[in-house]
């Protein structure tokens, strides 16, 4: 399992960074950017798993808890970067505007928010925690902050998040992988009482 989450993390990394960088140098969305920002989440999902698990003891219950509003947030932020970058790019930015009045404003809204909050506190979990490399952590942090709050800041603050967020996804999952990288010792039966 930790095993999958880590390359599931890679495929996330790689993906988001690509695509906040390809964003940069063609100066706006594209079809190959749209694909990997809209998928990139649903590895996430995978990673995020596998990096709880690989820590799960030592981020006690804080990180527990940090995780699943992580989790879930990340769960919600998904389905608005589905939306986001399959659907709404294909309409017209009027109706974009309308439908994003109201209710759905709101939870997109709800979605960033709570993908933050999450990010922040399982971030600070595993930072304290020190199993993955806290500078690893820190990319993860920082890179996720302007993803999130997307509707709020300039486009070139976004993207670079974007590559920040993967490179620190990248490092988490390497990480993962050494972690467990010895295989777990056999257990041999106990010898027979004579």
């Amino acid at each position: 399992m930790l095993r999958l989450s880590a390359v599931a993390g890679g495929i996330c990394g790689v993906a988001i960074a690509a695509g906040g960088l390809g964003e940069i140098l063609n100066d706006g969305k594209t079809a190959p950017t749209e694909f990997l920002n809209g998928l990139s989440p649903a590895f996430g999902l995978a990673f995020l798993v596998g990096l709880y698990l690989a820590q799960r003891t030592a981020v006690g219950t804080f990180g527990t808890v940090a995780f699943m509003v992580n989790y879930i947030g990340l769960a919600l932020f998904a389905g608005a970067a589905f939306a986001r970058n399959f659907v709404l790019v294909h309409l017209p930015k009027s109706q974009v505007e309308e439908l994003l009045e109201g209710r759905p404003l709101i939870a997109f809204l709800i979605a960033a928010l709570l993908t933050l909050t999450g990010t922040v506190l399982f971030g600070l979990a595993m930072y304290r925690a020190g199993v993955v490399p806290r500078p690893a952590v820190l990319l993860y942090v920082v890179g996720f902050a302007p993803v999130c709050l997307s509707f709020l800041l300039p486009v070139l603050a976004v993207r670079t998040g974007h590559m920040v967020a993967g490179a620190g996804i990248l490092w988490l999952s390497l990480a993962i992988w050494s972690l467990h990288s010895v295989p777990a010792p056999r257990h041999t039966a106990a010898p027979a009482a004579r």
